[in-house]
């Protein structure tokens, strides 16, 4: 029989081995590379480094362990992503291993007293979570390190909590010290893990059984705290930097309705993972009756009825149950931002924690009550082939993290309908120098959802490679009236398509006004296309002093241009 730290040991290398390709992977387009090649400030070039890490917020997120980690990938291997990969892949490991220990404890605490069904079950449940293809995301997506980070941060509070509570009539201040310690690890990884002593309570009740109940919650004052000012930090930064989406744009009915598909989505998929993919897009309208969340709601309605009515003989599926709903709540979109996302991949990291537990359960309760040697052979055996299925299944689903095509071909296919997926697949197309299929994607996703803005600039972008001013024009300005940060795209585009028209006048204000919302390069070169225009035509109607003007203002902004600069001089050389 192996030693707790061998099986421990055994978990840790069968994850790193399921996602040691990642190690090949580069940068994702979709975060990775504007996260980690564009943000200067973890890289240890200057002197604010320190204080960037402990103060940015990227996209409403304020994670500076996060970033500290960032930082020590590039001091030790600079911009090879093999790095980064591997970093996530190392903290996955031991994320399964503490699993393991945790399982075991948890195993251990709901009455499994065979040591070999405790350490099979303790392993099942570690495979199960560190197998699964919904792990792919948090561990192939480099910026996703926050997940498994902050999962690492957040299994050793739990796992010092039940140290703490090894001897209920002496609970040890040292062990909840550092249970607290790991828990503000946590929280600076990804707020989201703020659920975390609404999780120890859980437990309190199943498995642990605590009669002490006056110590238990005095106990959870200072995790408290600490979930309080996590909140509070999280709330501002989303505000901020993100804002989040009013009543009036999503009512309270869309956010039940987003809340009861999460509470079915997580543990279906854990079961059953054949809907894993990269993005599942809100639809349009989201409400409790549509066909799409009405099986979910009453599957959700069913489950808690049936786990409060068998709450004393099965006192598990209640405490699983309730955890994945709290685990979840955070990212359910109750309180929601502004995304296309319904349900994310990622966020079953934690989430789906306490279903592979609740296998790992069943596999110790089964080896238990089985008496012979086939009986025992069978159970393994039957544990072996769904891990195993897993395992295979979350290798194919690790290879379509190699490059941002395959990611957004794969999700196409998953979901043909999702028009964010084909927008995204038609920028990575685009970037590839496809422009006549990536401008097929685009006109298609914005066929599907004319309503969200992503795809229209899109498509702009791609009509603009085909040199279609027009109508890339057209789509920028729908995407502007869809959401007013596009205007600036807009401008540019139109100014772009009136000077190709010849009304320059008119090209160089809506250029001028792109410049004034978003600064770029592309939109100087252009507006001193323009004004060189305009200056010549100036010069023909006989108006010097104005044409020398618009010139000069060429000049200034594409200094280089020797046709601009002969123009002016031929302008100034030529008699009043």
């Amino acid at each position: 029989m192996l030693t707790k730290p061998a099986l421990a040991m055994l978990t840790s290398l069968a994850a790193a081995a399921v996602f040691s390709p990642t190690l090949r992977f580069p940068f994702l387009p979709w975060d990775d590379q504007r996260n980690l090649s564009v943000l200067p400030g973890f890289r240890g070039e200057s002197s604010s480094d320190l204080s960037w890490i402990w103060t940015a917020r990227v996209m409403g997120h304020w994670v500076p362990l996060t970033w500290a980690s960032f930082a020590m990938d590039w001091a030790l291997w600079g911009r090879d992503p093999a790095g980064y990969h591997g970093t996530n892949v190392v903290l996955h490991a031991l994320n399964a291993a503490l699993v393991y220990l945790v399982a075991r404890r948890l195993l251990c605490a709901a009455g499994v007293q065979s040591r070999g069904a405790l350490d099979v079950g303790a392993l099942v449940a570690a495979l199960a979570f560190a197998l699964h293809p919904l792990r792919a995301e948090s561990v192939a997506w480099v910026t996703e390190r926050r997940d498994v980070l902050s999962g690492a941060a957040f299994l050793l509070a739990v796992l010092a909590y039940l140290r703490a509570l090894r001897h209920e009539e002496r609970t040890s201040p040292a062990w909840l010290g550092l249970s607290l310690l790991a828990f503000a690890g946590a929280l600076l990884a990804k707020q989201s893990t703020i659920m975390l002593p609404a999780v120890l309570l859980v437990l309190d009740v199943y498995p642990l059984r605590r009669g002490a109940w006056r110590r238990a919650l005095w106990e959870k004052v200072p995790f408290l705290g600490l979930a309080g000012a996590g909140t509070a930090v999280l709330a501002a930064s989303m505000a901020r930097d993100v804002g989040f989406t009013p009543l009036t744009s999503l009512g309270i009915g869309d956010r039940a309705a987003q809340l009861a598909y999460a509470l079915v989505y997580y543990p279906l998929q854990t079961a059953v993972p054949f809907g894993v993919s990269p993005l599942h897009e809100m639809p349009a309208r989201l409400e409790l009756l549509s066909p799409r969340v009405l099986p979910s709601v009453v599957i959700a309605i069913a489950v808690t009825a049936l786990a409060l009515l068998t709450r004393q003989r099965a006192p598990w599926l209640l405490a699983a149950w309730v955890y994945g709903a709290i685990a979840i709540l955070p990212v359910s979109g109750v309180l929601h931002a502004p995304g296309t996302n319904l349900v994310s991949d990622r966020y079953s990291y934690l989430g789906t924690l306490g279903w592979a537990v609740l296998l790992g359960g069943a596999a110790a309760a089964a080896l238990a009550r089985a008496r012979r040697r086939s009986g025992r052979a069978l159970v393994l055996a039957a544990f072996a082939i769904v891990l195993t299925g897993w395992t295979a299944l979350t290798w194919r689903e690790v290879q379509i993290w190699r490059d941002g095509e395959s990611l957004w071909r794969a999700a196409v296919a998953k979901d043909p309908a999702c028009a964010t997926c084909r927008g995204y697949l038609a920028a990575e197309l685009l970037s590839r120098g496809q422009a006549v299929e990536a401008t097929e994607q685009a006109a298609l996703a914005v066929r599907l959802r004319p309503d969200l803005p992503v795809p229209l600039s899109i498509l702009g972008y791609t009509r603009h490679a085909l040199r279609d001013v027009e109508g890339a024009a057209h789509a920028f300005a729908a995407a502007a009236q869809l959401d007013g940060r596009y205007e600036a795209r807009a401008r540019a585009a139109l100014g772009a398509a009136l000077r190709g028209r010849g009304r320059f006048s008119e090209a160089v204000g809506h250029l001028r006004a792109s410049r004034v919302l978003e600064p770029s390069r592309e939109t100087d070169a252009e507006l001193a296309r323009a004004l060189h225009a305009l200056g010549l035509e100036e010069a023909r109607a006989g108006r010097p002093a104005e044409a020398a003007r618009h010139l000069e203002e060429a000049l200034a902004l594409h200094p280089e241009s020797a046709e601009i600069r002969e123009a002016l001089l031929a302008l100034r050389r030529s008699p009043k």
